[in-house]
């Protein structure tokens, strides 16, 4: 949505709402939204599994998010995102979208990111 790749209507969002307040939105909201992306990326390819694990995020949220697009092998997984969001295709460089992702969600709202990513960089940072 940042970078106007979604409209904000596709996400249920009113008018006044965007990308900085995903931060203050309720699990609801924010499950609406996994769940949007989600989809719209399983129509790249065949995903047999409805299993859906929960993802805790820092700000207490916790999330249902399909265990297939936990464990895609990360490579293909972009390429199903840039097939569905070609204005994603510009990030032609090996690793810059998810270089991308993370400054972007680091900077912009932390409290989103997943109590597993803050595990490993706090694993890093002490090893």
């Amino acid at each position: 949505m940042r970078e106007k790749i979604i409209e904000r209507k596709d996400l249920g969002l009113g008018n006044n709402e965007n990308y900085s307040d995903f931060k203050n939105f309720s699990n609801l909201q924010l499950q609406f939204i996994s769940d949007f992306l989600t989809t719209k990326v399983s129509s790249q390819g065949k995903y047999y599994t409805k299993l859906k694990l929960i993802v805790k995020y820092v700000n207490g949220i916790e999330l249902e998010i399909p265990q297939w697009y936990l464990f895609h092998h990360g490579h293909d997984l972009e390429e199903h995102l840039k097939a569905v969001f070609p204005q994603l295709k510009r990030f032609n460089n090996t690793d810059d979208l998810k270089k991308e992702v993370i400054v972007k969600v680091i900077d912009d709202l932390p409290e989103l990111i997943s109590y597993d990513i803050l595990e490993l960089f706090i694993d890093i940072q002490t090893h």
